[in-house]
């Protein structure tokens, strides 16, 4: 009977260490802290503002012939110019 006993409360021993552990142990769950990311920032590029579209536009490509009026001419001047500044660099 003396065993039966020392058996069980050894039992019991093992099983309150078992318990202290999974408590007092830190896991590996992330928490807020260990998942923060600074804030975004925007980017900085150095594209150029395209003026406002003017209503008369006239632009017409046909293999190395250009025909544009002003309007057409502005137009693609600042594409031209938006498509070289986001090229990348060689």
């Amino acid at each position: 009977m003396k065993d039966a006993f020392a058996e069980l409360i050894g039992y019991m021993l093992r099983c309150a260490c078992v318990v202290i552990a999974f408590v007092l142990l830190p896991g590996c769950a992330p928490t807020i802290a260990d998942i923060s990311l600074p804030p975004p920032q925007a980017p900085t590029c150095s594209i150029p503002r395209l003026p406002p579209v003017p209503k008369d536009v006239k632009l017409d490509i046909f293999m190395d012939k250009i025909d544009a009026n002003a309007g057409g001419e502005l137009l693609l001047r600042g594409y031209v110019a938006c498509r070289s500044a986001a090229a990348p660099a060689k």
